[in-house]
């Protein structure tokens, strides 16, 4: 999912462009995800982008024709005329009763697609989301009350929280109910989940301790820049190297 305005990443940088094309180890991001796909086995991409991103889309257009010569992959491209949100896309994509990987441009992570994959596949879900765990700093002190009486204070204390790492698995269930109920409307992926979950449908939670990041700013820009290079940068590398 590329559909994004990127307007944190413009407003934080001196980027123009849109982040699904700002460099990480020297590879644009949205080559990142596709060959991070790729190398689990994926052969098939759609990528959703905004009609007015130009530069994005002659961007993917060239790799259309790179991936698909030198490395057998397929690359269609969802232009949105309207913002569709972070899954209305996944009415376009059309691969029957498959399931569908959904990745979210701006976040690079080191799981195994092929455990996600099977985990979806045994959980009978029709619909499942990467997990994992951050902590977070609360800038306020915390009471700890009981009855009306202070029984400690912890200043500044520190959350571990289980949140989503921007990447799903899409059953056809799931997919129709994007078709059915949001037809080019803009649906999200927390509306989708509550969506099938009030259908009395299984929502599943892939729980992994991988290294995950979320790139949408400056700071996490630089941030994963300056960090110790993504565990399949070299595979990923070895694979550019063949297509150009």
């Amino acid at each position: 999912m590329a559909g994004g305005r990127s307007s944190r990443m413009r407003n934080t940088t001196s980027l123009s462009l849109h982040k699904a094309l700002a460099p990480i180890f020297g590879i644009p991001l949205i080559e990142l995800n596709l060959l991070y796909a790729y190398v689990y086995g994926y052969r098939q991409a759609w990528v959703s982008v905004a009609a007015t991103e130009q530069q994005l889309l002659t961007h993917l257009d060239r790799l259309k024709k790179l991936y698909r010569n030198k490395l057998g992959l397929i690359i269609q491209i969802i232009v949105e005329e309207i913002p569709l949100g972070t899954i209305g896309a996944a009415q376009f994509v059309d691969i029957g009763d498959d399931d569908v990987l959904v990745l979210n441009v701006d976040n690079l992570l080191n799981l195994d697609l092929s455990v996600l994959e099977n985990s979806h596949i045994s959980s009978r879900a029709v619909m499942t989301i990467a997990s994992h765990y951050e902590s977070f700093s609360i800038p306020f002190g915390q009471l700890v009350v009981e009855e009306g009486e202070v029984v400690d204070y912890l200043e500044k204390p520190k959350q571990r929280i289980l949140v989503s790492s921007g990447t799903y698995i899409l059953g056809p269930k799931a997919r129709s109910i994007v078709s059915q109920n949001y037809p080019e409307q803009r649906i999200d992926i927390p509306g989708l989940s509550k969506d099938l979950i009030a259908l009395g449908d299984k929502v599943h939670s892939f729980l992994h301790q991988s290294i995950w990041s979320d790139i949408n700013d400056k700071d996490t820009l630089e941030r994963v820049r300056e960090s110790e290079k993504w565990p399949l940068i070299d595979k990923i590398q070895d694979l550019i190297r063949e297509v150009v």
